[in-house]
Formats: structure tokens, C-alpha cells, sequence
């Protein structure tokens, strides 16, 4: 076949081979984008590596801010190494700083990230990521001042301002008082009443006999009280005391119809994430008399009756940090049924005790910013006693923090011979909640109205029976019973309520002064440690 090419088109130039060269040109940046490509998902990789480790290592640490920052630093290191990141090795670095009171800030960097392909057009990658947790510390309960539990003591004797008497006692029964007698804790039985009280078998045994049960709530932990300077303190030492510290007898203690002597204890603790197990910084044992004077119920120099007495001193208490006073009620002498020790706890600083408030809404006591608070932990066992027909009670501080969560009061043995009890928000307002009975005993016979829930906003503390079970004195419907109240909190508590957190009980008692021997208990549901960022 011959050529039909024009014989002219011989000899022009053409481009042949042009894709060629283009190509060429083409194929570093070609290789330099699959290759930033490939590096870019091994670094988010990495990234998100580095993120989810400092999210576990923030909270790992936090969990043991109560030790101290050092203890928190450690952990969050352990964690992060457990991880595989170890602090200063091919060229990780792992920081955790104490941010505030109850934060901890976790820093993860790494100067070393593999690089595949971009090390040809960069030297290094360094990625560094961080996470805040926050510990939730337990509620503190009862009050935001540097007193708790001065009753109507008068202002020359308790320091308190007359308008800001508490109306209420500290109190740790005999393990030998009945189980209906208002202590959660510390009363070793209970059904011990028919027509007299029935016995209280010594030493305590699970198989008491007689139609005896034991308290299924026992503890001989006992209570802890906790006292706490905030962040920025720099009031110098604080010194714990207590005021009428030993069980003295009717006429001085609550004598409940009884009159077995027993010994308190009050141990001071040092800071830990469980209270009971803080080390020890001082005890005290205080043996009680029946007849009020002995031992040490002297109301000499040396005797605790009727007086205030020094626990223990604190020289450089640590900012934010929370001791412990644990409060014991043991050895009943006889096995007559016990009685109930009433007492109040302050804390001062310098040579002399002056009324303060953390709280900067606090209209009765001076708030200070260097204002040691005490509280109770977990449980507050009380005598209210005011001499009005209604109260209110400081219950529970609900910071920010619990925003969104449930509240949860249980009240065991509330209210007997009262009428009303209600609960009111840092507002001042009266809120609704579900109220419910807990049964504590297998079997236990349900109140009138049943267990619940039962959604109210007023409970009517002044219906009889029926009884748990047998072998009780009272009647009344919460005796010997936990009233659970639970109540949803508002999605923003600061927006809620203005940057105020107590929250208070009410009671009503018609025609008659408030007296009521219980054990208040608050918690909220959640964890006690979360990511903040």
C-alpha cells in the first residue's frame, strides 16, 4: 500500500513525546500529595491516639487529686504509659498540672511522628494533645461555714451570731439504742421493744435472738465530718475542736429513755479519695458517765462536758484539700438501752474562734475567702431541735458540676411527732420529687400509701403505722424507715440558680417545738470524675 501522507508534512516538527515529558514534570508533585496523603492519615491516626490516651490519663489522675497533686501527676503518667506513651522516651512527653481545685490537666506531645513519604520536604511533625478531667468530690452536707451542729448554743459560748443559730446537734447513739431510734449507723439492733425494752446482747452477734434483728445498716466505721480550706487559702494553721465531746448522761445528752454509758472516739485524717482511710493524725477515745460528771464528762479544765476542747492542730492545711473527723460510738457498759450523744464541731483559726461562711451568699455569717469549711460526708446524724413550730436546715451543697444529674435525700426516720416536711432549692423555692420508701429489712410490712413512688412536693410526716415489722415503740410512719426524695436538677444549675447551691430541708411541726433524732444522706447520681474538655 503506498504512503498517502502529504509529501510537504515531511520534515515540521510534531509532539510525539510530549505526554512524555509532562508526565515527568508532573510525577514529583504527584508522588508529594499521595505521599502528604498517606502521612496525613498516619498522623490523624496518631492524633486521636494521643487524645483518647490523654483523655484516659486525665482521668485516671484526677481520681487521686484527694492524695495530692503528686499522687494525681503519678497516676496520670501511669496511665499514659500503660498506654504506651512513657514520659521522655522516643520522644514522648507526658505533664500533668493541678488546674484549680479539683482539676487536673493532662499534656501528651510527640516530637517523633512517623513520617513515609513527607520527610523529603519536611523535617519533622510534632503533635500534642490535652484533656482537663475533673474530680467530683462527695457532697458536702449540713453547712458552708467554719460550724456545724452548735444547736442553740448561745453566742458567748458557741461564737455563732444569735441569727445564725443552726438549731440542730451532731449526734452518735449507744450501739445498745434501738434501731428506731434515728442513727443509721451506730445502733447494733433493732425490733428490741415489747411492752419494754427487750435487751441488747454484749458483745454484738448476728443471731441476737429474743425477736431481736440485727441493723442492716451497722457500720462501725461510724461518721465522717469533713473540714476544708479552698483554694487560695492563706489563713495559717486551723484548729478542729469539738464542744461537749463525751456522752454525759440525761440532763447534758438526749437521754432517749435511756441510760448505758458508751465511749466516743473522734479520729483525725489526713486527705484520701475514701475518707475512713486517710492516715491517722490524731484520736481521741472519750469514756461516758451515766450520771453526767465522771471521767471525762468533769466539767473541770480537764473534762469535756459543757465546753469546747482543742482535736487537733493543722499547721499548713493544704488548699482544697478535705481532712477527715471520723466519729465512733462503741463499748456500751451495760446492755440497758443506749442513748444518744449530742456535740458540735468548729474550726478556728488563730487564738480565737470567729464565725465565718464560704458561702458568698451567706446573709447570717460573714463570708471570708480564708474560711475553713466543716461538713458532714456521706451521712449527718442530728438532733433538730428548734424552738419554733417550722425549721430549715442546711441539707446539701449541689454545685455546676451536677448539672443535669438526679439528687438523691434519703431521710431515715424523719419526722416523728411533726407534720410537714418539704425541701427547698437554692432559690428559696419549695420543688417536687419523687418520693419513694426503701425497705431495709427482708419482708418489711409497706407504710400506708405503699412503698411509691409517689410524685409530691409536701410529705405528710404526721401519719401513723403500720409498723416495719415487730417489736416496735412507734408508730409514726417513718419510723424506723429511709424516706427517699429524688429530684431532677435543672440542665444548668449556675443559670438556675444564680451561682447559689444549698439547698435546705423544712419542717413543720403544728403546735409543738421541731425535735426530731434522724441521719439526712445526699448523693447525685454519676460518676465522680468526668472530662471537662
Amino acid at each position: 500500500m503506498r504512503d498517502r501522507r502529504d509529501p510537504t508534512d515531511r520534515g515540521r516538527p510534531t509532539d510525539r513525546g510530549y505526554a512524555i515529558a509532562l508526565m515527568a514534570l508532573l510525577l514529583l508533585p504527584l508522588l508529594a500529595f499521595t505521599g502528604l496523603a498517606v502521612d496525613l492519615g498516619g498522623w490523624y491516626a496518631r492524633a486521636a491516639a494521643i487524645q483518647r490516651t490523654a483523655d484516659a490519663a486525665a482521668l485516671g489522675g484526677v481520681a487521686a487529686l484527694p492524695l495530692g497533686p503528686t499522687a494525681a501527676a503519678n497516676g496520670a503518667l501511669q496511665v499514659a504509659a500503660a498506654n504506651g506513651f512513657v514520659d521522655g522516651v522516643d520522644g514522648i512527653s507526658v505533664t500533668a498540672t493541678k488546674v484549680g481545685a479539683d482539676q487536673l490537666q493532662v499534656t501528651i506531645s510527640d516530637d517523633q511522628v512517623p513520617q513515609y513519604f513527607t520527610g523529603l520536604f519536611r523535617s519533622g511533625v510534632s503533635i500534642e494533645r490535652s484533656a482537663l478531667a475533673e474530680y467530683i468530690p462527695p457532697v458536702r452536707m449540713g453547712s458552708p461555714r467554719n460550724f456545724l451542729g452548735t444547736a442553740n448554743l448561745s453566742t458567748s459560748v458557741s461564737g455563732v451570731p444569735s441569727s445564725a443559730r443552726e438549731f440542730f446537734w451532731l449526734a452518735v447513739n449507744s450501739p445498745c439504742a434501738m434501731g428506731e431510734d434515728g442513727d443509721l449507723l451506730s445502733s447494733w439492733y433493732n425490733a428490741q421493744w415489747s411492752g419494754g425494752f427487750i435487751g441488747c446482747p454484749i458483745p454484738r452477734t448476728p443471731a441476737p435472738g429474743g425477736g431481736i434483728i440485727t441493723n442492716p445498716t451497722y457500720s462501725a466505721d461510724g461518721y465522717i465530718y469533713g473540714v476544708r480550706v479552698d483554694e487560695g487559702y492563706t489563713g495559717g494553721p486551723i484548729t478542729i475542736q469539738v464542744y461537749d465531746a463525751a456522752y454525759c448522761g440525761a440532763g447534758v445528752d438526749f437521754a432517749l429513755n435511756g441510760s448505758s454509758s458508751f465511749t466516743t472516739t473522734y479520729t483525725v485524717r489526713a486527705p484520701a479519695p475514701n475518707p475512713y482511710e486517710g492516715a491517722v493524725l490524731h484520736t481521741r477515745t472519750l469514756t461516758g458517765a451515766a450520771s453526767g460528771s465522771s471521767g471525762n464528762c468533769s466539767t473541770g479544765a480537764s473534762g469535756y462536758r459543757g465546753r469546747w476542747r482543742d482535736l487537733h492542730t493543722i499547721s499548713s492545711p493544704t488548699p482544697g484539700d478535705t481532712y477527715a473527723v471520723q466519729v465512733q460510738a462503741t463499748a456500751p457498759v451495760t446492755n440497758q438501752r443506749g442513748s444518744v450523744n449530742q456535740f458540735s464541731l468548729r474550726v478556728r483559726r488563730g487564738a480565737t474562734f470567729q464565725a465565718c461562711s464560704s458561702d458568698p451568699f451567706d446573709t447570717q455569717v460573714a463570708p471570708n475567702a480564708n474560711c475553713p469549711n466543716v461538713f458532714a460526708l456521706e451521712n449527718m446524724s442530728v438532733f433538730a431541735n428548734s424552738p419554733g413550730e417550722a425549721a430549715e436546715f442546711f441539707l446539701a451543697s449541689i454545685g455546676p458540676e451536677h448539672s443535669g444529674k438526679t439528687l438523691v435525700i434519703d431521710l431515715f426516720d424523719p419526722g416523728e411527732g411533726g407534720d410537714e416536711l418539704r425541701l427547698v432549692d437554692p432559690n428559696g423555692d419549695v420543688v417536687s420529687f419523687q418520693r419513694r420508701i426503701i425497705p431495709r429489712y427482708p419482708g418489711e410490712i409497706a407504710p400506708a400509701g405503699g412503698f411509691g413512688p409517689v410524685s409530691e412536693s409536701v410529705v405528710n410526716i404526721s401519719a401513723s403505722g403500720p409498723q416495719p415489722g415487730p417489736n416496735r415503740l412507734s408508730a409514726a410512719r417513718y419510723n424506723d424507715r429511709q424516706l427517699q426524695l429524688v429530684v431532677e436538677l435543672p440542665p444548668d444549675i449556675a443559670v438556675a440558680y444564680g451561682g447559689r447551691t444549698w439547698w435546705r430541708v423544712r419542717y413543720d411541726f403544728e403546735g409543738s417545738n421541731v425535735t426530731d433524732r434522724t441521719t439526712w444522706s445526699v448523693s447525685v447520681r454519676g460518676d465522680p470524675v468526668r472530662l471537662v474538655e
